[in-house]
């Protein structure tokens, strides 16, 4: 090893976890100091979060020990730009001062990748972090920018994301503030965009020709999309099911080449079928629904009909309270899929809701070659 090129025992020290890179310093004497130049430096530490965040002092003690940490690495740091910079902890606005400091510091390094994942809020917040309105220099190299439960709003985000040409990746998740995003400011390069319970957003216009996966997990949002034709995995959530079908029919004329489809959503009514638009390309489809009980989910079945060339289709169930009744036997008349090869369901206890969601797939699907039934345990476990 001692003969391996300074550059490419750098490499090698920038692919493994910080905290492994920095116990690389031990190996021996040439490699004391290669972890400073490490290009991925992700500060990620939501896992201990668990251990605190019943505790107040614990916590509190632990938040002062992470920016420590963060600041006395990023002091040693001497290498020139850098992949990636991501913080994952549980912060807020009172170490607002360290995080603009660190935010600096990834765009002076010319940062690629910035994700700022405020995780796991616990019991003694002060208010979420507040992004920086202004003086903040215009970011080049950024190419993913990942912002999760940070203050930011709707002029302030489109002004930054406006400044950076190369951003491929956008992804904003609980945003305090964000009630409108006006998107035809993002770059031409914009290739993938995520807005996750964002509760104050209302209307979101998004301009990107080259838009392939597009994430919106909200129930009252006024979606515009403009020159967007390529959209290829797109995923979408909300409170009722049938926001979901209105979201569809919004965007239908940007679906053309829609390859996968996720789903999210709950059921607390009996819903009859809904009408969806027409998916030619659709090819994958998985829907997730909590709090089924025991209403029907054959509303979600005329989607199965609407995308002939669907050949996976996979339902999560999450009942909340199981109430039994007699199973009704699905009309399906000559409704019929032919290319549908793999149905799965996760969850499935064996209820009428399971039971006539299966009935109405194998007795239309003239094409199945796989069926996966995955139940759970008394303890939610998955078997």
């Amino acid at each position: 090893m001692d003969r391996l090129p300074d550059e490419l025992i750098i490499y090698i020290v920038s692919l493994l976890p910080l905290k492994e890179a920095i116990r690389t310093s031990v190996l021996a004497r040439k490699w004391r100091f290669f972890w400073i130049s490490n290009t991925m430096l992700d500060f990620d530490a939501s896992l201990s979060i668990r251990e605190f965040k019943n505790n107040r002092r614990s916590l509190l003690s632990e938040r002062l020990r992470y920016t420590e940490q963060v600041n006395r690495l990023l002091s040693l740091h001497c290498g020139g730009s850098i992949d990636k910079f991501r913080i994952s902890f549980d912060l807020d606005i009172s170490s607002a001062r360290d995080i603009d400091r660190w935010i600096k510091f990834a765009f002076a390094k010319r940062v690629k990748r910035l994700a700022l994942e405020f995780v796991q809020p616990g019991l003694y917040r002060y208010g979420q972090y507040i992004f920086p309105k202004q003086g903040l220099p215009v970011c080049e190299s950024l190419v993913s920018l990942v912002l999760c439960k940070v203050a930011i709003d709707g002029e302030t985000l489109e002004c930054f994301i406006s400044n950076c040409p190369l951003l491929e990746e956008l992804h904003v998740e609980d945003a305090n503030c964000l009630r409108s995003l006006k998107a035809s400011c993002c770059p031409n390069r914009l290739r993938r965009l995520a807005i996750i319970d964002c509760l104050d957003l209302r209307r979101l216009e998004i301009c990107s020709p080259d838009l392939i996966s597009f994430t919106l997990d909200a129930s009252e949002i006024a979606v515009t999309l403009k020159s967007v034709s390529s959209i290829v995995d797109l995923t979408l959530g909300a409170l009722w099911p049938c926001k979901l079908s209105t979201y569809l029919f919004r965007i239908s004329g940007c679906l053309a080449r829609l390859d996968t489809l996720t789903l999210h959503t709950s059921i607390i009514q009996e819903i009859e079928e809904m009408d969806f638009p027409n998916l030619p390309r659709l090819k994958k489809l998985s829907i997730e629904v909590k709090g089924v009980g025991c209403w029907s989910i054959r509303c979600f079945v005329p989607l199965i009909y609407a995308a002939p060339m669907l050949s996976e289709a996979v339902f999560k169930l999450k009942p909340s309270v199981l109430k039994p009744r007699s199973i009704r036997r699905p009309n399906i008349g000559k409704r019929r899929h032919d290319c549908l090869k793999v149905f799965e369901i996760i969850g499935f206890e064996g209820t009428a809701v399971d039971i006539e969601l299966s009935l109405y797939v194998l007795e239309s699907a003239f094409s199945l070659d796989k069926v996966v039934i995955n139940g759970h345990t008394k303890t939610g476990d998955q078997i």
